[in-house]
């Protein structure tokens, strides 16, 4: 499948939700030290200002000024490989959650900060938590529901990544790229949902019959489930082969799988290659 994708990376969403940011509170000053002094200059005036009068105003300028360092330090932390950048992102979007708790972005802040903290259980654990909380509130955010997903794909809860997958791609099939594609094969192939992906990938390929990534994923899955199926999924590989629009890339790794199954050692009636990371 290629790479080329339109799916935001977690450093574009980084940029994206910054630039918000930064348009809202507008605010351009930049931190003095690596991860941040006690407070930035226009933190402390914007807490200044909140203690002197706690309105919904100064209470919300305060939050949107904390969120901002926050994502700035999230993006200098992934950028940097710093930890401590990283638990500064995650002390300001406390920060910003606890003064809005109703705001969407903080909490997927947070969720994206846990994230940054390796694969351990309760990182994942609380990340998703984040996630889900901020989802909750912003139902239609995509950007949530696909960070969701890849987060409980990392936990190996693949029933449930597929869900949000599937429903992020249901309503904008232009989320329907390679990289996204490829987890979402995986996911159906390691929690034994093959039949569940075929479907899926069918009723996508009637709605974009040019993607191939999909097509070349619906030949994985047939495949997988063996039996009477396997010609089928020889059949999807030579589509691609033949298709003007596919890309080389995709014509070279349908004819690699046409070359490789035949060898394969069949698992019951199952067979696990054509699965790409």
């Amino acid at each position: 499948m290629t790479t080329t994708s339109t799916l935001p990376t977690r450093r574009c969403l980084v940029g994206i939700l910054t630039f918000l940011l930064v348009a809202a509170a507008g605010c351009t000053d930049k931190p003095k030290e690596a991860v941040g002094p006690a407070f930035f200059d226009d933190e402390a005036a914007a807490l200044a200002a909140f203690q002197a009068d706690p309105s919904p105003t100064n209470r919300a300028n305060l939050a949107r000024i904390r969120a901002l360092h926050g994502y700035r330090l999230l993006e200098q932390g992934q950028h940097n490989r710093d930890p401590a950048a990283i638990t500064g992102a995650l002390r300001y979007a406390h920060r910003a959650k606890e003064l809005v708790p109703d705001n969407a972005m903080y909490h997927f802040l947070l969720a994206q900060a846990y994230g940054e903290n390796g694969d351990s259980p309760a990182g994942l654990a609380l990340a998703a938590s984040a996630a889900r909380r901020a989802l909750e509130l912003a139902p239609a955010d995509n950007r949530i529901r696909l960070y969701l997903g890849q987060l409980l794909f990392r936990q190996k809860y693949f029933a449930s990544a597929l869900a949000n997958f599937e429903i992020a791609i249901t309503s904008d099939l232009s989320l329907a790229q390679p990289p996204l594609i490829s987890m979402m094969t995986v996911a159906y192939v390691m929690d034994v949902l093959a039949l569940r992906g075929e479907k899926f990938m069918l009723a996508l390929l009637a709605a974009q019959p040019d993607n191939h990534a999909a097509r070349l994923s619906l030949a994985v899955l047939l495949h997988h489930q063996g039996g009477a199926k396997d010609p089928l999924a020889y059949a999807e590989l030579r589509k691609v082969q033949i298709a003007p629009t596919a890309s080389q890339q995709d014509r070279d790794y349908a004819a690699k799988l046409t070359t490789l199954w035949p060898q394969e050692v069949p698992i019951g009636n199952a067979q696990a290659q054509g699965v790409r990371p």
